[in-house]
């Protein structure tokens, strides 16, 4: 269950993304759907403790660097799609 904290939370932080232009609102019918679904994992408390300790307690320093160099290159490629789109 999302606390009434996180969601506060969490809309601080898109309203924020939104201000600073890393973020712009949409209506196109393809990518709802899949926004609705990350946000949503992504909000999962399991999902983040699960993640956090597979990270944290389950991997190397260099298995961490290449998940960071990773997740760096998909938010590039996040960004550009995003883009593209608008």
């Amino acid at each position: 269950m999302i606390t009434k904290e996180r969601l506060t939370e969490a809309q601080n932080n898109v309203n924020k993304y939104l201000s600073e232009g890393l973020l712009r609102k949409t209506t196109e019918k393809i990518a709802l759907p899949i926004f609705i679904k990350n946000s949503k994992e992504s909000l999962s408390f399991d999902y983040e403790r699960k993640k956090r300790s597979e990270i944290q307690y389950e991997t190397t320093l260099q298995d961490i660097k290449t998940k960071a160099e990773t997740s760096l290159k998909r938010a590039k490629e996040f960004l550009f799609e995003m883009e593209s789109l608008l």
